[in-house]
């Protein structure tokens, strides 16, 4: 299979399961959103949120580190699998630990601590069904993953259904999650050893025999990815955490609100590292001017694709918070129309994170983001007393800006990966064509969104068709794939 057609493929697998993923948890986001109300959806949120820091803690980059050790080798490396693992379940039950001490020592209510608890538990049983899932990854065997991510959707949905109809109380929502993951932990579980653990390469370690050194070269292997996640991590949560301690459950919920959409609608660049991040480490090996072409393709393509997105979220946001979650919300919408455009920014940054963490500079891009991550902390610490969740949204834009800025300047002038003209001629030809579809939303903005937003699309697909920033060959090369 060709490299387009295999990048495609994991691509188009991984996308639509995404999508469906996505799909179902605006859906019980929303059902959530509008059952709980700001207050005790704010609970939920803060719960994740924390929880998440912890469960950055307890992957510290194993996921990413064994997708790039697995896709060098032909045949799964059991042994390494098997170390990966057990170094996995040491971390895990570190974090939990430090997560439980860490809740229990802050003035929060009961049921906010106990909530924390429960997806704490939730997030612990995720990190292992994504180190599984990782072999999948690495083996290009995506399909098997987009299950995993649609079944445990679909079974927080079901039971977020089931609370509501039975009129249950917050703390349920955090069994739902245990639940899900529990049921995605088992069926990687039965996968992974069904599709690659064969009767002649079984495993069997007794506690005498294993190599703690082993483990501790592999964590050690682990600390740029980890300081990368860790620094995602933080940069993506502690204005939520920050709000939550200062301003209370309000803030967080409305702010919330506005941040699952951005978090929702940066699943395209999420699926789309990790189709391709396998096959660029490949590339990186077998075919440098290969690599350097899916990198500037994949800039121009995220673009393309984020910025008529944001033109539409800052036209539309009012309806769309109203549509969705209802007039209890109205708060969320200067919040959605700011994050929409460091939705832009982060698009157009994934593809020099994942050139630079393919061809193994990983730390060049772990210490851009700990600068950024470490501007963000204190501008909201600064400004999130003085102007809440208005200052949050503010501070998220401006750090990815300067995260794109770096990221572009370090690619050009290192590895001299963009053609910075030929970047600037696509950029424009994109925001004008987007201005062209925002013209056409504004004027016709009292039409049903159902109808507006796919005629929309249409005009953008055939203003950038016209102009030249989507040519025949980029068409000739989805074609192929």
């Amino acid at each position: 299979m060709s490299i387009v057609r295999r990048i495609a493929k994991n691509a188009t697998v991984l996308l639509v399961a995404q999508g469906v993923t996505y799909f179902l948890a605006m859906l019980y986001m929303v059902y959530s959103a509008r059952y709980l109300g700001p207050s005790n959806y704010g609970v939920i949120v803060f719960a994740m949120t924390f929880a998440g820091l912890f469960g950055v803690l307890a992957d510290f980059g194993l996921q990413q580190l064994t997708v790039r050790e697995l896709s060098r080798k032909n045949e799964l490396d059991t042994k390494y699998l098997v170390y990966a693992s057990v170094t996995r379940l040491i971390l895990g039950s570190i974090s939990y630990i430090l997560l439980l001490l860490t809740i229990s020592l802050m003035e929060y209510p009961d049921e906010t601590r106990f909530m924390v608890y429960l997806i704490g538990i939730s997030v612990m049983l995720s990190t292992f069904s994504q180190l599984i899932f990782s072999v999948f990854q690495a083996y290009e065997k995506m399909e098997f993953q987009a299950i995993g991510l649609v079944l445990q959707a679909t079974l927080i949905f079901g039971g977020i259904l089931l609370i509501i109809q039975q009129n249950m109380g917050t703390l349920y929502f955090g069994y739902v999650y245990i639940l899900a993951s529990s049921a995605t932990f088992i069926y990687s579980i039965i996968l992974t050893r069904a599709l690659f653990f064969k009767k002649s390469c079984k495993v069997r370690m007794r506690y005498a025999g294993m190599d703690w050194s082993i483990c501790v070269r592999i964590l050690r292997a682990a600390v740029p990815f980890g300081l990368l996640a860790i620094c995602s991590c933080v940069y993506y949560s502690m204005d939520s955490i920050i709000l939550s301690y200062t301003q209370g459950n309000l803030a967080v919920g409305y702010y919330g609100v506005a941040y699952k959409i951005f978090q929702t609608l940066l699943f395209i660049p999420i699926v789309w590292a990790v189709s391709i991040f396998p096959v660029m480490v490949r590339l990186h090996a077998n075919s440098p001017k290969s690599l350097v072409f899916a990198t500037e393709k994949s800039f121009i393509y995220l673009t393309m694709i984020a910025v008529p997105m944001a033109v539409g979220l800052t036209l539309l946001a009012g309806q769309i918070i109203r549509i969705t979650f209802g007039v209890a919300y109205m708060e969320s919408v200067l919040v959605l129309q700011i994050i929409s455009w460091a939705m832009v920014l982060l698009y157009m940054s994934i593809s020099a994170a994942v050139y630079l963490q393919s061809i193994m500079q990983q730390v060049i891009y772990a210490k851009v983001l700990a600068l950024c991550t470490i501007l963000n902390v204190i501008l909201n610490l600064i400004f999130i007393p003085m102007y809440s969740y208005i200052a949050a949204s503010a501070v998220l834009l401006v750090t990815s800006l300067l995260q794109l800025t770096i990221l572009l300047i370090v690619c050009w002038k290192l590895y001299q990966l963009f053609n910075v003209r030929r970047l600037w001629t696509a950029i424009i030809k994109i925001i004008l064509s987007a201005l062209i579809m925002g013209i056409l939303v504004q004027c016709f903005n009292n039409i049903n969104l159902f109808i507006l937003i796919p005629a929309a699309i249409c005009i953008y697909f055939l203003s950038i068709f016209v102009s030249g920033a989507l040519s025949k060959e980029d068409l000739a090369l989805f074609s192929r794939t």
